[in-house]
């Protein structure tokens, strides 16, 4: 069967956004891009604000709208509409970023990567247990800015060597991401297309409520990945086939 990459005739090539999730970096995308770039795309990876190669910027004045404000200038400065991919946390990046650049048109797709999928006013924090909020609460108030990165093994890799690497790479993620809620005000273009890729090998649990909205609604193309979280870590070369083939 063949994919369709959705290359255009244009001299400017079509454009990914990868979006890391939390305790991650643009680096996470490594073995992928080189990929989607073989198959006619330009690929961005952007590291967000407090983490990765940007650790040394990691405080409390990082929140949700940090991230998403960076991402939405990021997409606003292409030449042409781009896939939007947000991972894991991303989800609620690139869900600001199509809220407020919804009329746009500078968004061609959105791609959740086992990713979480909010509604207006939620947060990623009410995901804890009410003990770890309320440990979270404090220690933000009494100005920390981390939320601890957690081991590779959480993301579901099982190779040594690749469990070393994740582990080598992994910082701490900025709190006040998970403390702020979302605001998502604006109806969607019905052009544009929501794609979403479960990894099911195994499944993280927290993001279940979010798969079950997005496959009760019959206008998103949802499939799935037999690996764990970090897919692309995992299984690079299938996720870049199910990425082109819902760009």
């Amino acid at each position: 069967m063949s994919i369709d990459t959705g290359k255009t005739s244009s001299a400017t090539p079509p454009t990914i956004v990868l979006v890391h999730g939390a305790w991650h970096g643009g680096w996470c995308w490594e073995r992928l891009t080189p990929l989607l770039e073989q198959a006619g795309y330009r690929v961005l990876t952007p590291t967000l604000a407090g983490l990765g190669a940007r650790q040394a910027e990691l405080s409390t004045q990082i929140n949700m709208d940090t991230h998403v404000n960076e991402i939405a200038a990021l997409v606003q400065a292409q030449p042409v509409p781009v896939v939007l991919l947000g991972h894991s946390y991303a989800g609620y990046v690139i869900s600001g970023v199509a809220d407020r650049l919804a009329d746009s048109g500078k968004l061609r797709s959105l791609i959740y990567l086992d990713a979480f999928v909010p509604q207006d006013g939620e947060r990623l924090a009410d995901t804890r247990t009410p003990e770890d909020l309320a440990k979270m609460e404090a220690s933000f108030a009494a100005g920390n800015p981390a939320y601890a990165k957690i081991p590779a093994k959480f993301f579901g890799i099982t190779n040594d060597a690749d469990i070393a690497w994740v582990d080598a790479q992994l910082t701490d993620h900025p709190a006040g991401t998970y403390l702020q809620r979302i605001a998502l005000k604006n109806k969607l273009p019905a052009s544009l297309k929501c794609g979403y890729i479960a990894c099911t090998s195994p499944k993280l649990a927290t993001i279940d409520a979010s798969k079950e909205r997005v496959r009760a609604d019959a206008s998103w193309r949802y499939v799935e990945l037999a690996t764990g979280h970090d897919c692309m870590v995992t299984e690079p070369a299938a996720l870049s086939q199910l990425i082109l083939s819902l760009a």
